[in-house]
This record gives C-alpha cells, structure tokens and sequence, in this order.
C-alpha cells in the first residue's frame, strides 16, 4: 500500500463506520420511501451507535427497537413525530409503565405481554401481536423464526378472537433474505385463512 493510501495509524481494537456509506444507504431509504409511500424503521439492534442514529434519523420514520434501554435511545434522538416500534420475547412487567411513555406501537411476543400492554391505565401506545404462522420456508432450520417451538410469537392456531381485542395490527417473520415475494404471499394468505 503506497503512503497516499495508507490508513491512519489506529489504536485497536477499533470500530470504524463509514460515513459515505451510511449515507448511500440514507438515501436508498429515502427513496424507497417516496416512491412506494411505505414508512422505514430503523432496527437500533443492528448497531446501536448513538452517531450513526443521528444520520440516519432524518431519513427514517423512527427506530424498531427490542429493549427498554434501545427504546430510551430511540427517544432521545428522535423528533416527537417520530415513532418508536417494540418487539421483544423479554418485556417485564415492571417496564410496562415506561415503555408506554416511550413507544408509539409494541408488538407482543405472547398473550401475557398483550395483557400487561392492554391492561395498563394508559393507552397512548397502539398494541399489536406477533404471530407464528407456523409456515416454514428457511433452508437452515437455525434460522427459521417459524419452526415449531420457536419463541418467536404465538402460535397462529392458538390465536382466536378474544386474543385480537385491542389488537391494531400483526407482525409476522416469514424469512429473511429471500429474493421473491411468493413466500411472503403465502404467509398473507394464511393469516387471511385463519
């Protein structure tokens, strides 16, 4: 590598971030939002940097976030109109209180977390329920939120209608990094069934 190349001597270990890319992808998402009118979250799981938070959230409609700790996060750099989307298996009852002042929309990994949400006194968040649709379509079982005993939201056939009181929406995994829509269509077919 000649010295006009060469990388600034770091101390490591190092985390570095790449402003221009970040950037790129800004404003991919800015376009993908024009265009198809969809609202974009940004997952703060993904990389939590109080930074990187900063550039994105002009870009985004808010942040999804899986923790009371991302959810503060959220907070602090987002706008009031901005939304802060929760989905999590660990919600603990005694964070119920906070997480309300803090979320616009919670998504409840199970029926106990559904009632900790909807029995709250205050009901300025919209609560919705993550579903298993129990349709497999990962080639790496270790990477299928549908499989069988997956934690990964309540059973769709345990689901009736006394358990979608107070819902305002679902949220379903089907499978990441897929090239087409068509396992996602069955998945919508489904729920419709059910």
């Amino acid at each position: 590598m000649s010295k006009t190349n060469a990388v600034p001597s770091l101390t490591t270990p190092a985390f570095i971030v790449d402003q221009q890319k970040i950037q790129q992808s800004s404003e991919t998402l800015a376009y993908l939002r024009r265009e198809s009118g969809c609202r974009v979250l940004y997952s703060i799981k993904a990389l939590p940097l109080r930074p990187i938070l900063e550039w994105l959230q002009p870009h985004v409609d808010g942040f999804s976030v899986s923790s009371l700790f991302e959810a503060k996060l959220a907070r602090e750099v987002l706008v009031k109109e901005q939304s802060v989307h929760l989905t999590t298996p660990g919600i603990k009852a005694a964070e119920v209180a906070e997480l309300i002042q803090l979320c616009s929309y919670v998504s409840c990994n199970s029926l106990t977390q559904q009632q900790y949400f909807l029995n709250a006194s205050s009901h300025s968040v919209a609560v919705g329920l993550r579903i298993n649709p129990k349709l497999s379509f990962a080639q790496d079982a270790r990477f299928d939120p549908c499989q069988i005993h997956s934690k990964l939201g309540i059973d769709i056939n345990t689901i009736d209608a006394k358990s979608l009181q107070g819902v305002s929406g679902l949220h379903v995994h089907t499978v990441f990094s897929e090239q087409n829509y068509a396992p996602l269509l069955q998945t919508v077919a489904l729920l419709r069934q059910k």
